[in-house]
């Protein structure tokens, strides 16, 4: 490549070099394939991006966390749906004590792993911003 790495026809390249990689990839036994892997991750290791690389490797590998029981989660009536949502009467009473139950659990788990995690880290970076 001639052009500076922030071209967009070096981009391009780029992106085909690796979609071509991933094609070969694909043709390899996974018995390859992981002998493979452990050959590029020995030299992604040895490089500038080890650190990272391991990192990512590691969080990658980790178990995923497990949502709290629905005890944990706070209850739910139908009075509060009637209150707090946009559902019909008619719709409200086709769930069942369960069913809200199994509702607050979700959205309790929804807002733990997937919302919670992004607003610590905006709270965090807002912080940083203030002390800089």
């Amino acid at each position: 490549m001639v052009e500076s790495p922030d071209s967009s026809s070096a981009h391009q390249e780029l992106l085909t070099i690796k979609d071509s990689i991933l094609v070969q990839w694909q043709r390899l036994p996974p018995e390859h394939q992981a002998s493979m892997l452990l050959v590029l991750m020995n030299n992604v290791l040895n490089s500038e991006y080890g650190p990272w690389a391991a990192n990512a490797v590691k969080l990658l590998s980790t178990q995923p966390e497990t949502p709290p029981p629905n005890t944990s989660a706070p209850p739910i009536s139908s009075a509060d749906l009637a209150r707090h949502t946009d559902l019909a009467p008619d719709e409200i009473a086709l769930l069942s004590a369960e069913d809200l139950k199994d509702i607050s659990a979700a959205v309790t788990a929804h807002l733990i792993f997937d919302v919670f995690w992004d607003e610590v880290e905006d709270m965090a970076r807002q912080r940083l911003d203030q002390t800089r």
